[in-house]
């Protein structure tokens, strides 16, 4: 028997809360674990409400376990632009001797100095059985956040996308989430959902 393969990929996290919020499920997963209807002890929320409104707001508990799984703390922080002070037409405070004399240049400025960067573009497939201790799930989140952060310090600009995989007998579906941009800095909190709490795979 043939097995159809889906693949979809979402530009942010509202988008596929939107998605998976209105559409119907297909013949293949209709009958099969309600996300709807499981209990806490087995997703983590009390309901599907709730599992939305942590993906939506962050999810400050499991920055906590990430953060604090018996290492040092991540020490976020974003690389600044470089910028040198120049003479110009035009700027954010007067330059008074230049002015006096009568010359054009009599402006304080910054200017940019351009540099360039390398994108990486990094897919982290969080998909993980029941068997999968969450400590063990808080620790991998941790670790894929830690290496971003890295990157980013040495002029990287990463973005993110969190996948994850559901099996029938028939079919095999995959989604991909886009939850950091390259231009965006990292922000924990706001990842800390799809990276470590069993709602974002099991409601």
């Amino acid at each position: 028997m043939a097995i159809k393969v889906s693949i979809e990929k979402f530009d942010s996290l509202t988008s596929y809360l939107h998605t998976i919020g209105s559409r119907p499920n297909n013949k293949v997963f209709y009958d099969t674990f309600s996300s709807q209807k499981e209990k806490k002890d087995w997703t983590g929320t009390k309901n599907y409400e709730e599992s939305v409104e942590l993906a939506q707001v962050g999810y400050a508990e499991g920055l906590e376990k990430i953060n604090h799984d018996g290492t040092e703390r991540i020490n976020y922080r974003a690389k600044s632009s470089r910028s040198i002070p120049k003479a110009g037409v035009v700027g954010y405070a007067p330059i008074v001797p230049n002015a006096i004399i009568g010359l054009p240049k009599s402006m304080r400025t910054k200017a940019t100095i351009p540099h360039k960067t390398k994108v990486l573009s990094i897919w982290y497939d969080i998909t993980a059985s029941c068997g999968v201790d969450k400590s063990d799930i808080a620790r991998a989140g941790r670790n894929m956040l830690e290496l971003i952060n890295k990157l980013e310090l040495q002029d990287f600009r990463v973005e993110l996308r969190v996948v994850t995989g559901y099996c029938g007998s028939s079919q095999y579906c995959f989604n991909a989430v886009k939850v950091k941009t390259d231009r965006q800095p990292l922000n924990p909190l706001k990842i800390a959902y799809p990276f470590v709490h069993a709602s974002f795979l099991r409601r």
